[in-house]
This record gives structure tokens, C-alpha cells and sequence, in this order.
């Protein structure tokens, strides 16, 4: 479906719950209005419209009635649709960036996305990031980590880890590498992949071995707390600091800490 959207000649997203206008559609009050009511539509809550969003070169907006309130080419309705859904305006204009947003930041936008299958929030994501997964209904979130794990063996992006679980109560002393769901990630919509050795490309790469993940990265120990940082290779893209997850030595590896 991904690749449909992205062929087609235009796109239109019909937006049943956006109140029509009794102004002329291009006049400051229509946009006003606008500004005001298009953040509560449903559209922009569902999983499967993610890539009806992204994928089109050309988008065109209709309210209830049907009358065109906007389109995607249009750079004042590209910036209220980034303040609405937090994907920047250079995916939004050109859906050839997409493969250049780090994982984590491009997992942040299905945070707050609901899809009435459970299943279908792994689903919905298949072409946001060029893998594929066979569908199988009943497996529940289970779907969401096979989805991880494809993105695992299709890039070396290492802000795949970058997630941060805020909703289990503390202490929790472990908890495996990947997410459970997106909401995991939302506090990773600014993140931006950086070369912390330029000359040496594997330093951040790594593989699935038997339900493990093998890493070739940074990794600094606390002797504080007595753990290990992993260095991610990203951070946010107005901040310094490079984002790192915690770490625990046990007699078989390293497991990840439950907070970042």
C-alpha cells in the first residue's frame, strides 16, 4: 500500500469529522478555522494513515462536505500538518527523505496512533521503513517485534534502541532490547543519526544471532553505578548529548536496564 501511494498521481484524504466553512476557502478565516479544528480528526490518530501522510508526492485535504480545505504541496499546510503529527517538513515535502530519518525518530510517529487490530501498528509501518513481514492475525504485539526485529536486519541504526519506557512501575531491573509499542518512542521525534567515528563505519553496527543482538559500538562503563553505557550514534537535533542506553553485565552478556 505504501508503494501504492507513492505512484499515485494524487491522493485525496476525506476528512468526515472536519467542519466545512462559510468562507471562501482560500480567505484568513477559512484558515483560521482550519488551524483550529484540523489537529482533532481522527485521521491523524489512526495507524494505516501514516503512510496515506507520507507516501504521496501530491495530498489533497477535504472536510464532510467535500469542499478541498488544503493540499500537501502547499508549505503553510506542510507546516501545520509537521506541528500536528512532528515529522518534519522535509519528509513531508519529499517522501525520497524518508530512508535518511533515524529509525527512532520515524517509530515516533505511530506513538500515539491507534489501530483497531492490534496487529496492524506493526503492519501499518511495513513501508515506512522498506521491510516486509508475513501478516498473522492473533498474534498480537508480538507483531510489533518482529517488525523491530526486520528493521534490525534490513539497517545498522543503532536509535532503533532509543526508546524509554516510561509506564512500568519502578524498580523494574531489566527489560530486553526492544520496545514493546511505538508509544515507546515517543520521546525520540528529534532524534538525528550522527558519525561519532567517521572513518569507521562498523564501530555501529550489529546483528541478530539466536534471539541476541551482537554490537559493534561505544561502550563506556560507570563505575559509579556500576553498569555500562551503550553509545546509540544519535542524539536529538537541537541538543550536545549523545543518546546511550544502560546497560547490565550478568553471566551471559549484557542485558539492557530498564531506564535509559
Amino acid at each position: 500500500m505504501f508503494k501504492w501511494y507513492r505512484r499515485a498521481t494524487v491522493c485525496f484524504a476525506y476528512l468526515s469529522d472536519l467542519e466545512s466553512t462559510e468562507h471562501d476557502p482560500t480567505s484568513i478565516e477559512a484558515w483560521q478555522q482550519l488551524e483550529a479544528n484540523l489537529p482533532g480528526c481522527r485521521w491523524f490518530s489512526r495507524g494505516w494513515t501514516l503512510q496515506e501522510l507520507i507516501a504521496p508526492w501530491h495530498l489533497d485535504f477535504y472536510d464532510h462536505s467535500w469542499m478541498r480545505r488544503g493540499t500537501k504541496s502547499s508549505a503553510a499546510i506542510r507546516r501545520l500538518l509537521a506541528q500536528i503529527t512532528r515529522i518534519d517538513d522535509n519528509t513531508l515535502s519529499n517522501p525520497d527523505n524518508l530512508s535518511s530519518i533515524a529509525v527512532g525518530r520515524r517509530m515516533s510517529w505511530a506513538a500515539h496512533r491507534q489501530t483497531t487490530r492490534t496487529e496492524d501498528i506493526a503492519y501499518c509501518l511495513l513501508g515506512i521503513f522498506n521491510v516486509n513481514l508475513p501478516m498473522i492475525y492473533g498474534e498480537g504485539m508480538k507483531a510489533f517485534l518482529r517488525l523491530q526485529e526486520a528493521v534490525a536486519l534490513a539497517t545498522a541504526d543503532l536509535s532503533l534502541f532509543a526508546w524509554v519506557d516510561s509506564k512500568t512501575p519502578m524498580p523494574q531491573p531489566v527489560r530486553g532490547l526492544f520496545a514493546r509499542d511505538p508509544s515507546e518512542f515517543w520521546q525520540c521525534h528529534q532524534l538525528e543519526n550522527i558519525n561519532m567515528n567517521p572513518n569507521d563505519y562498523d564501530s555501529r553496527s550489529f546483528t541478530m544471532v539466536n534471539r541476541s543482538i551482537e554490537f559493534r559500538t561505544n561502550v563506556g562503563v560507570n563505575a559509579k553505578e556500576g553498569d555500562y553505557h551503550l553509545c546509540l550514534h544519535c542524539r536529538e537535533s537541537r541538543g550536545n548529548g549523545v543518546a546511550v542506553i544502560r546497560l547490565l553485565k550478568t553471566s551471559g552478556g549484557f542485558v539492557r536496564h530498564a531506564m535509559r
